[in-house]
């Protein structure tokens, strides 16, 4: 659903409510239950891979999207996975020399690019496969549409009902469009792991016995 449909919707709900609801305070509400949601589960459109290029002679970082939130993985061209050091043990590795880089360090450039170091410095051209997490921003425009399946895009609804019954204290009302919000966010991302497990080769890597079963579990706030 686009963003002025949702936002026709909780018009429509919130008839009761005294007053008029601007574009403005909506898209608040909106965004506010979009953000929750981004913050509360590892959902599978956070996720981007992006292929980079390292030549020699090696500079020894490659400059990467500036949405880059947290490195999943890095593997070099033989598939190989690259593993994560501090900033000390990077500063005692990274003028060695190799055929494949074996270690990274992510260093965040807000607002510009992130810069993912290497090391050892290549010796040969290479190219690495760099899965990330990012973030996403529910677009401004009357016709931008949630990043996740259209099924679930009156959660957003909830929430913004539920903020408005706040704002006008009628708690009671507020709260079941609260509890409505929580039980949509829980049957979405229940819904997520289904198609995680039936698709692994499009929403991840096939997990072990090791790891949770529940890919897209709730993130402890």
């Amino acid at each position: 659903m686009e963003r002025s449909e949702l936002q026709t919707m909780v018009r429509d709900l919130s008839l009761l409510i005294a007053g008029d609801i601007d574009d403005t305070m909506l898209d608040r509400f909106l965004n506010e239950g979009h953000n929750r949601i981004e913050t509360t589960g590892n959902w599978p459109w956070l996720t981007s891979t992006t292929l980079q290029a390292v030549t020699v002679p090696a500079v020894g970082y490659v400059a990467l999207p500036a949405a880059v939130k947290a490195i999943v993985t890095v593997l070099d061209a033989d598939g190989n996975q690259l593993h994560s050091v501090s900033e000390q043990a990077y500063e005692q590795i990274k003028d060695l020399t190799a055929n494949q880089a074996s270690a990274y360090l992510l260093q965040p450039q807000p607002g510009t690019v992130s810069m993912l170091f290497i090391a050892p410095l290549v010796s040969v051209d290479t190219l690495l496969t760099v899965k990330y997490k990012t973030t996403t921003t529910f677009g401004p425009d009357d016709t931008d549409e949630p990043p996740y399946d259209e099924r679930f895009h009156t959660v957003l609804v909830d929430w913004a009902l539920h903020r408005l019954w706040e704002r006008e204290d009628e708690m009671e009302r507020s709260d079941q469009y609260r509890m409505r919000y929580a039980d949509q966010v829980a049957a979405m991302r229940s819904w997520y792991n289904d198609v995680a497990q039936d698709r692994p080769l499009v929403f991840g890597e096939v997990q072990s016995p090791a790891q949770t079963n529940t890919p897209f579990a709730e993130v402890a706030e």
